[in-house]
């Protein structure tokens, strides 16, 4: 018989991660695929589990972006990883609304039964410091887009409405919130070994792998999961009399990269020094406050996933 791994946080999405492991399970056993369940319950859990799961051939992960982020980042710098069955059960989604946005949980079977695999585009991050090296399933952001995340987290009524399965709206809450705490810091960035540009008065500086973020918001209007290169988006010099229209094109008319506040820029490999400390987060994961000297790029990691 069939047996399939899964990691699943049960209470990803107000509790969704419990409803969508009991529908699996009752899948698999008329698949007559044997399940081996293993729990997580804090911060950090995922990936100590997938580090003791790393020689099976496929894992799947229950839960939101953070549980899989987790997951694909404790495993990617091995020459094989398991492949990522993800059934999604978060408050955002951001992964699977760009590579999986319409796929049931029959399909997302049957996908692994046909043993389907799609290598898919992440972010590398390498720390020029420490030398430590990180991953990304979706993106990094320094400055507004972290104090967002962390906002979203600790507002009551976040909480709410990502219960209520509303979390982009939760994330539009924790937007407006921090609007009075924007910060301004300067980035020093070179994409392709080019020579060095310097982004003065910048709020949000984001590397993306994925255009969306927050729920459903496409902060990258011209981006695609799938494209061979990583992102850059800065926006910058930005005046009270500017975010009404700055909002507007992000939220509503998707023209963001026509506004002067915003510049966009794509490629291989990004090198970036940002002397201040200022918050990041990657895939919604809010970092410490910090200065940081980076180099980004993608590499791929396999999951059940069709050809596009």
């Amino acid at each position: 018989m069939q047996e399939l791994a899964i990691i699943a946080h049960q209470g990803a999405g107000g509790g969704q991660g419990g409803k969508v492991l009991e529908e699996t399970l009752a899948a698999l056993n008329k698949r007559q695929i044997a399940p081996k369940v293993y729990i997580s319950t804090y911060a950090g859990h995922s990936e100590l589990l997938a580090q003791q799961l790393s020689q099976e051939p496929v894992i799947a992960v229950i839960g939101g972006d953070g549980t899989l982020h987790e997951v694909v980042a404790s495993l990617a710098g091995q020459p094989q990883p398991p492949a990522i069955l993800y059934l999604p059960a978060g408050r955002g989604n951001d992964f699977a609304r760009a590579w999986q946005a319409k796929r049931k949980l029959a399909q997302a079977l049957d996908q692994l039964q046909a043993g389907n695999r799609l290598q898919v585009p992440i972010l590398r991050l390498q720390d020029q410091v420490s030398g430590q090296i990180s991953y990304g399933i979706n993106s990094l952001g320094i400055g507004f887009d972290a104090m967002v995340n962390q906002q979203s987290k600790a507002l009551r009524l976040g909480r709410l409405l990502a219960k209520w399965h509303l979390g982009k709206l939760s994330y539009l809450v924790a937007v407006f919130a921090s609007l009075p705490k924007l910060e301004a810091f300067e980035v020093r960035l070179s994409l392709d070994n080019q020579s060095p540009q310097l982004v003065s008065d910048c709020f949000l500086f984001s590397v993306l792998k994925n255009p969306y973020m927050g729920g459903g918001i496409k902060l990258d209007n011209l981006g695609q999961a799938s494209n061979p290169e990583i992102s850059v988006m800065a926006f910058h010099s930005i005046k009270a009399r500017h975010l009404p229209g700055l909002i507007w094109r992000v939220l509503v008319s998707h023209q963001q990269d026509q506004s002067p506040q915003v510049s966009r820029w794509t490629g291989q490999k990004l090198d970036l020094v940002i002397k201040q400390a200022i918050l990041g987060q990657v895939d919604g994961e809010v970092q410490e406050a910090a200065p940081l000297q980076l180099t980004v790029d993608w590499l791929t990691y396999p999951f059940i996933l069709a050809e596009p």
